[in-house]
């Protein structure tokens, strides 16, 4: 075979090569067959050792409820799958299952009946019933549920058992009873929260406006300077708070609130000055703090208040003082006095109370203790004298004037109950009675042991050091 026979072959065998590769390819880029052949054929009887695969169904929703599972019925067997649009049969093959969550309408969910609420159903059926002056009805239908879980103690703050409260309040004064009113009014008042975080129902919102004011209206016909009016008036700031954070506020609610808070205000400082005018001065100093610790109370109101509440401490201690003063009044029921002044004094910044009031009254308190421990000197109880003189001694930001006074009196009082003790020993050494007379001189070391412990130097206490020393060689010289 010649050169050029060769390569003509050799060319030949390289086009039959890439013929061969072409028609594979051609053949590999053919369209697919349809998917309904599979079904076809498997609609073949199965045999009694296999179940036959369940229908393909094509891809649904994720479900998210409980694990169910698909069964056959005993005897049954799988349908073929039809050859006529097999997807929209297989969207129906499974009816039972629930949609997801976020799949399900809000009308449903919107259909669900409330949680039923009796104490929220009693309330706004005593709102109605008030709204008719139906007052003993409205106790009876208020009271069963505030005495179930209501009045435990540590019950959690609730707007609904403030309401009910507050209408058992009204109710009571509309009959006259004004002692149970009051108790009804300060109950709601307890169990009110101290916030306005969430807002009443829409069934009780519809009536707040309307309850706020008919609680305005009994305010008004309360005396001005009475403590329960000022509890109505919280009462109904806060219904119109409560009914604000419900819904939004109208023109009519805001204007109300506006006025409930301003009437709110003015009551503090009229009550304070009634309850001081009758001499309750713990009562009026309470109910000023009350406002005095509200974020809401307004800066032009504050200055007026802090000055009556600086009254009311100021008057108090002044009515304490005179208690101890009195001359009718036991030791122990005076010191009693002097001590509680001194802790509320002592509980007053002096900014509060302003310095002159503040030191004026401790010089006051001091001047009492002073006077009672003078008292008892007189009378020759000197150790009954010690105990109003130490008191008097560690009042608190004392002048060191009144402080040099103090202990130079009970550095005195000291000395004297040393010679008063060295004269008895001294009958009870006569007599033989070596160990009264010991016993004696025992109880005057523990008294000039107070009286150091108590903060008196021993530069005070060196006359009577030195007495007692006398009295116990006298005693130590008997021996045997």
């Amino acid at each position: 075979m010649t050169l050029e026979e060769g390569l003509i072959a050799l060319l030949a065998g390289v086009a039959a090569i890439l013929l061969i590769v072409g028609l594979a390819q051609a053949l590999d880029a053919r369209p697919a067959r349809p998917a309904t052949r599979p079904g076809r054929r498997s609609s073949v009887r199965p045999t009694a050792n296999a179940a036959p695969a369940p229908p393909e169904v094509p891809p649904r929703a994720p479900y998210t409820g409980p694990e169910r599972r698909r069964s056959y019925r005993p005897g049954s067997r799988p349908r073929p799958a039809a050859s006529a649009s097999p997807p929209a049969e297989s969207r129906t093959s499974q009816p039972d299952l629930p949609l997801a969550p976020e799949a399900q309408p809000a009308a449903a969910a919107a259909a669900l009946p409330p949680t039923p609420d009796p104490a929220l159903d009693a309330l706004e059926r005593a709102l109605a019933l008030q709204q008719e002056r139906q007052h003993w009805q409205v106790i009876e239908a208020a009271v069963p549920h505030l005495e179930v879980g209501g009045l435990a103690e540590g019950a959690e703050p609730s707007f609904i058992r403030a309401a009910l409260w507050t209408v058992i309040g009204v109710a009571r004064h509309a009959l006259g009873d004004i002692e149970g009113a009051q108790e009804a009014f300060d109950a709601a008042v307890r169990a009110a929260p101290d916030g306005v975080s969430d807002g009443c129902p829409q069934r009780i919102a519809a009536v707040a406006a309307g309850s706020a004011r008919q609680l305005l209206a009994t305010a008004d016909a309360m005396p001005a300077t009475s403590g329960e009016r000022v509890a109505v008036l919280r009462m109904a700031v806060l219904w119109l708070e409560w009914r604000i954070v419900a819904a939004p506020a109208t023109e009519e609610v805001s204007a109300l609130l506006d006025r409930a808070r301003e009437a709110l205000w003015d009551g503090y400082a009229l009550a304070g000055r009634g309850l001081m005018r009758r001499r309750q001065f713990a009562q009026a100093r309470e109910l000023v703090r009350q406002a005095l610790d509200s974020v809401d109370l307004p800066a032009a109101r504050r200055a007026p208040l802090a000055e009556l509440a600086a009254r009311c401490i100021v008057r108090q201690i002044g009515r304490l003082v005179a208690t101890a003063r009195g001359t009718e009044t036991t030791e122990a029921d005076a010191l009693d006095a002097l001590e509680r002044a001194r802790e509320i004094l002592a509980a007053s910044s002096v900014d509060a109370v302003t310095p002159g009031r503040w030191h004026g009254a401790n010089r006051r308190i001091w001047n009492s203790y002073m006077r009672r421990g003078r008292r008892d000197i007189v009378a020759f109880e000197l150790e009954a004298a010690l105990r109003p003189l130490f008191r008097a001694l560690h009042l608190r930001d004392l002048d060191l004037g009144l402080e040099r006074k103090t202990r130079e009196l009970l550095a005195r009082t000291i000395e004297r109950i040393s010679d008063g003790a060295g004269e008895r020993i001294d009958r009870l050494l006569e007599a033989g009675d070596r160990d009264g007379a010991m016993q004696r001189w025992q109880d005057v070391r523990g008294i000039i042991q107070e009286a150091r412990d108590q903060g008196l130097s021993h530069e005070e206490l060196a006359n009577a050091f030195g007495r007692a020393r006398q009295v116990l060689e006298r005693i130590e010289a008997t021996k045997g």
